[in-house]
């Protein structure tokens, strides 16, 4: 919606203008009970405000630079739940169904607004003066407090402004309290105070399991990774087992020319990161500890489940620093189906149609922060179907072409397998996941095989017979298929968005929905624009030409990795 259309609304549905200042506000909402037609007035009413402030945003400066930095048709959704105070309600009733007409009105809504908006402004000011002292562990937990309230006070303001207050102008604003705390992170000199910024919002989480941060871009646990591990889960209430937690920590960090970037996220067991924290620390800081592995103690993450629980990363094995091509990546071959998996290092990547060619859908470039994970080097096959199904899935007798089935049939397959495993760890793929190993691990390339090119030779498409899984060369990765054969069921409810520059750490898709993206081309629909790796789709039912891939946790319960 953009701002004539929206101005020319709030025209036509808020009449109560005089002067040039807002006297009052009027909506109205139905409901088959009384309760439901008052939140639907309500809510009306917060719409109606919202789009009285954009189309009026030159104004509110202040919003215009924190709130709304957005497009105009996020604008709304961000103030479409305004907190409403001392408004009146009106409700009638006919045969069952009930009208209520909500008026905020400034003679009577104001004085509320501006005591609540006083209250408010002394806490920010309380919370910025702590935030302001030199001493981080008091100081970050202060301003982190402060950013809830901040959005309080912003939203009060801005009905309150409409209703014909005078504000003077808020000083403090999100960005001056982020950049503080990222100032109070930078160059901590001990471990201690960087280990106490870390752990202070996760201190009252119960059952919490702590893993060694690795050098960026390795596996390697290094001297100070078990130092820094070791102190900050005494920090937390930690367990001794990953397979007794609710959540997990885990942290990766960079050796720059300041000092140390280290990043923790934590996460809970179906590996959604929840929260994340960093630290840059300060030279000084790790004096005398080892930040980087020698050759003699380089080490990797294995999938061994026979491990010493008292041994903080028992399954360390000897690896080279620098994989070259896909038999040095770390693999695993699960018992029950027979299928290959590759460890997959998770990082940040550009996700979407890169290169300008797509279809609109394909539009919504993304920055995307994975985790690590485990993905399958093909696509679940008629043998591994049946090991675990116990009977064929009826199309493709061939035990090693790969099957085609709904997604409600794969899900079947993965929570079958699961109970055989005796664990849940294997799970479809998400999205962001398919398209990371298929770039193999971002790059920018156009099709599944790593490169701008494709062809017959290198891929089944283009109405090729279908063809047992692994017939063509893999990327550099190891893993087969990404372009061609059959298209692959991912966990993604299918949506489409605008552009966003802030990283998704550890994307997932929506919540709900009512189609699932399918990715990759197939022998069916082969073109050479569909073998493009952004190329998308949403699905819902059976079709001839669909399989899926499957991915597996880092650390599966009672896995120390």
């Amino acid at each position: 919606m953009n701002r004539l259309l929206l101005g020319l609304w709030w025209f036509l549905m808020i009449p109560f203008v005089v002067n040039g200042q807002q006297v009052s506000l009027q909506a109205t909402g139905e409901g088959l009970s009384s309760e439901e037609a008052q939140q639907a007035a309500l809510a009306e009413l917060s719409f109606r405000i919202a789009a009285n402030v954009e189309s009026q945003i030159d104004s509110a400066q202040e919003l215009r630079n924190e709130e709304f930095n957005q497009t105009a048709s996020q604008r709304l959704s961000v103030t479409s739940e305004l907190p409403i105070l001392g408004s009146a309600i009106e409700i009638t009733e006919k045969d069952g169904f009930y009208l209520a007409t909500a008026r905020l009105d400034a003679a009577t809504s104001l004085p509320l607004y501006e005591l609540k908006i006083d209250e408010l402004t002394k806490e920010l000011d309380d919370s910025w003066k702590i935030g302001t002292i030199s001493d981080p562990i008091r100081a970050i937990p202060s301003l982190k407090a402060a950013l809830p309230v901040l959005e309080e006070l912003q939203l009060l303001r801005l009905i309150a402004r409409y209703l014909g207050a005078k504000l003077p102008q808020l000083t403090i604003t999100v960005t001056s309290i982020n950049d503080r705390i990222k100032q109070l992170q930078q160059n901590p000199q001990t471990i201690e105070v960087a280990v106490q910024i870390l752990a202070d919002p996760w201190k009252n989480l119960e059952k919490v399991y702590v893993y060694p941060p690795v050098l960026r871009g390795s596996e390697e646990i290094t001297e100070f990774a078990a130092v820094f591990r070791s102190r900050l889960a005494s920090q937390l209430k930690e367990v001794s087992r990953p397979a007794q937690s609710k959540f997990l920590l885990r942290g990766d960090y960079l050796i720059t020319g300041r000092g140390i970037d280290l990043t923790y996220r934590l996460q809970n067991w179906k590996g959604e990161t929840l929260e994340a924290g960093s630290v840059q620390l300060a030279p000084a800081a790790y004096n005398g500890l080892e930040v980087k592995t020698s050759p003699k103690t380089n080490s990797k993450i294995t999938s061994t489940t026979s491990v010493d629980p008292d041994s903080y990363h028992a399954s360390l094995i000897d690896k080279p620093s620098k994989p070259e091509g896909p038999s040095s990546k770390p693999s695993w071959t699960d018992p029950v189906t027979g299928m290959e998996y590759r460890f997959i290092l998770g990082g940040q990547f550009e996700m979407g149609d890169i290169f300008g060619e797509g279809n609109p859908d394909e539009k919504w470039v993304r920055n995307v922060v994975l985790d690590s994970y485990w993905v399958s080097t093909t696509e679940v096959n008629q043998q591994a179907w049946e090991e675990v199904m116990g009977k064929p899935a009826s199309r493709n007798a061939s035990s090693r072409y790969p099957v085609e089935v709904t997604l409600s049939e794969a899900n079947r397959f993965l929570k079958k397998l699961n109970e055989i495993s005796a664990g849940e760890e294997f799970r479809l793929i998400t999205e962001a996941e398919w398209e990371y190993a298929c770039r193999e691990g971002g790059r920018k390339v156009r099709f599944g095989n790593g490169k701008d090119e494709i062809s017959e030779t290198e891929s089944a498409y283009s109405k090729v017979p279908i063809q047992v899984v692994g017939n063509y060369a893999p990327n550099s990765f190891g893993l087969f298929d990404f372009s061609g054969n059959v298209s692959e069921w991912t966990n993604d409810f299918y949506e489409i968005r605008a552009n966003n520059s802030e990283p998704l750490v550890d994307y997932r898709g929506p919540n709900s929905g009512n189609r699932h993206v399918i990715r990759g081309a197939s022998w069916a629909l082969g073109s050479r624009s569909e073998l493009r790796l952004s190329f998308r789709q949403p699905g819902r039912e059976q079709r001839p030409d669909v399989g899926f891939r499957i991915a597996r946790y880092v650390d599966a319960p009672g896995e120390d990795l």
